[in-house]
């Protein structure tokens, strides 16, 4: 993943070049491969850059238009270049642009062209045009609707200078991540938090909301960051500055209205089939080989099969995290049917051993904000496996959950249409899939969709009061709690948990705009980066979440089995064990066990011996006894908040910003 970042000076004053030099060398672990900068007056733009398609060699960024009037910088790969050579009127390259991959092993693509005074390379008379180039010429051609035509991952930045104006804009599932601060003298953005940090004049002040949420494990505001005036821009959304103003708007929705229907089963599955294949080639496309993170559980199974069928004879290597002590935790079974395919090869990550701190002191230095999300795995295992074999592209499987959905409401579907004996058949067989009890099925997605709001909400506050369930909001310290005022965000919280979606469509809109998928792959992708990593998610591909979103209830959850379309459109590639497996296996067990016998002295001291860096934002007493009760009884949701504690106060020692909250 590259990195970009500039300052617009709102205040005419020219840019000072030390100052980007400054942004540049915070970010330069993001690329090994070419580092540029551009300043002109009041704009300057900074960007490290990670060849990680076929054709990024053959730019240089910052990326100027012909005559000057346009300067770009991106983190991006662009998917539907096919489109957007024909739309823009432009001839396709001969090779690159159909997902097949010139690298050998190691890294080195076939050929390396010179490069034109362009930024771009030419072999044998046709310029090969880089995923940054197609986008300068999307915005010359329609400007701010630009965005709008792009299919793929990126968050980029164009200089305007006949407009005197600054555009921006990020991808729609906010793979790439952008930020930016905004003050009367000049706007700055950068695609990590520490490049902002590094210009003096942005305050480096924490701000007590997000930590509240933190804390709360509240994260559906895709736009607030641990710092007060440093913000996210969200997913699918423009930014545009001009000296006057700034400001922003959403380019892409889904469209609920739009409903498929197609003849058969069969139809729908070889539809969903073309697509999905469509978005993992894509994917593929890269400078380096491609690795797949492979967790034997249906989807990336499914990633990780498809990207195989696709390389041929190249071969793939799969990582995959096992546990020799802990079998409800280990996937191995599974695993090892997918590793079993020609062509696959597997490394094997064993996490028994390793404490959930691991690395810990290492990740926190390029970590800028403290997140509910366990890298070590990762950080000591995954990466540098990965970087050893001059892997750059690593597959996810993160998002089938959320895109092809499990679709559990058409419980309540089938009952409000009196399909009886079709709403038992489904009852018991999800029942045995997922190991979960028909009457919390029931419960859950038959009876309580049915429920008006003032009833649930009525019936709520008689039981519970305004305490959000599953959070203890007393863990936080009362001033805290005061200053960012909870009871309100638990009002909110309350309000959104008593309007339950009411049908299958409805709750899968839901999950697909939820803000935590950004925030996943924020935090995912700035780890990835130390290793010049970056990771690539199939499932989070527009045409296939909008494909899903369209398609009828029974194609999501069909007599027990959710993601049915997607079992249907596997068949022949996925193992039949993977594709008929039932539920997941959690690796609670492992954490719980990993923390108490590598960790209780490092909990001990911060929660009970020296609390001092976390007793601002703790009610301390909350937090002794639910680590009391880890103590006595080890359980994942104690443990995890006695983790959570010990990695807020070691974020703040590493991040010096204990001394900063009090000014």
């Amino acid at each position: 993943m590259s990195a970009i970042a500039g300052i617009f000076r709102l205040d005419s004053q020219p840019i000072n070049p030390s100052l980007l030099d400054r942004m540049n060398r915070t970010l330069s672990f993001h690329g090994p491969d070419h580092s540029g900068i551009w300043a002109e007056g009041p704009i300057g733009f900074s960007q490290n850059t990670l060849w990680n398609t076929p054709e990024s060699p053959y730019e240089k960024y910052p990326l100027s238009s012909p005559d000057g009037n346009l300067v770009l910088v991106a983190d991006a790969r662009i998917d539907n270049r096919k489109e957007l050579f024909h739309d823009l009127g432009l001839t396709p390259p001969s090779r690159h642009s159909t997902g097949h991959l010139p690298f050998v092993r190691g890294g080195n693509p076939l050929t390396f062209p010179l490069l034109t005074k362009e930024g771009r390379g030419e072999v044998n008379g046709s310029i090969e045009l880089g995923d940054g180039e197609l986008i300068l010429r999307a915005y010359e051609k329609w400007g701010e609707s630009c965005a709008e035509k792009l299919i793929g991952d990126f968050a980029f930045a164009v200089w305007d200078k006949r407009r005197r104006a600054l555009f921006c804009a990020r991808d729609c599932f906010g793979v790439r991540p952008f930020y930016y601060y905004q003050s009367d003298k000049f706007f700055a953005f950068a695609s990590e938090i520490k490049a902002l940090l590094a210009v003096p004049e942005i305050p480096k002040k924490l701000n007590e909301v997000m930590i509240a949420h933190h804390l709360l494990w509240l994260c559906d505001d895709p736009n607030i960051t641990f710092y007060q005036q440093i913000q996210a821009l969200p997913p699918a959304t423009l930014c545009t500055v001009t000296k006057e103003k700034v400001s922003t708007c959403r380019y892409w929705f889904l469209d609920p209205s739009r409903n498929l229907k197609l003849r058969s089963d069969k139809e729908y599955a070889d539809r969903f089939r073309e697509i999905f294949t469509e978005a993992v080639r894509c994917r593929l496309r890269s400078y380096s080989p491609v690795g797949s993170l492979l967790s034997g559980g249906l989807d990336s199974s499914a990633v990780t099969c498809v990207a195989n069928r696709l390389l041929a004879d190249k071969g793939l290597d799969t990582y995959s995290i096992v546990f020799d002590e802990f079998p409800a935790s280990d996937e191995r079974p599974y695993i090892e049917a997918v590793t079993a395919l020609k062509g696959i090869r597997p490394h094997l990550i064993f996490a028994d051993k390793k404490s959930p701190f691991s690395k810990m002191d290492e990740i926190l230095q390029h970590t800028d904000e403290c997140r509910n999300y366990e890298l070590t795995m990762f950080w000591d295992g995954v990466y540098p496996e990965a970087k050893q074999k001059g892997i750059r592209v690593m597959l996810d499987g993160d998002g089938g959950d959320e895109v092809v959905f499990l679709g559990y409401l058409r419980l309540a579907e089938l009952l409000r249409q009196f399909r009886w004996v079709e709403y038992v058949k489904t009852l018991k067989a999800l029942s045995k899939n997922i190991n979960r009890k028909k009457r919390d099925l029931f419960l859950s997605y038959s009876l309580r969709p049915q429920i008006p709001h003032f009833l649930l909400l009525s019936w709520r506050l008689m039981r519970w009061g305004y305490r959000p369930l599953g959070i203890d909001s007393q863990i936080l310290n009362k001033n805290l709690a005061d200053r960012v005022g909870i009871h309100e965000i638990e009002r909110g919280y309350i309000d959104r948990e008593t309007r339950p979606a009411r049908s299958v469509k409805e709750d899968h809109l839901g999950e697909l705009t939820m803000g935590a998928i950004a925030w996943t792959f924020q935090i995912v992708n700035q780890a990835a980066a130390v290793f010049h990593i970056e990771h690539r998610y199939p499932f989070h591909d527009q045409r296939l979440a909008e494909f899903c979103l369209s398609l009828p209830s029974g194609q999501k959850l069909y007599r027990g089995w959710n993601r049915i379309v997607m079992r249907r459109a596997l068949e022949g590639l996925l193992p039949e064990k993977v594709r008929w497996r039932g539920g997941k296996m959690t690796q609670t067990d492992d954490f719980t066990y990993r923390l108490i016998r590598y960790e209780k002295e490092t909990l001990d001291k911060v929660i009970l011996k020296d609390p001092s860096r976390i007793e601002p934002y703790y009610n301390m007493d909350i937090l002794r006894k639910h680590y009391q009760l880890f103590l006595a009884k080890p359980r994942y949701e104690n443990a995890i908040i006695a983790w959570q504690a010990a990695m807020l106060s070691r974020w703040l020692e590493n991040s010096g910003e204990k001394d900063e909250r009090k000014e």
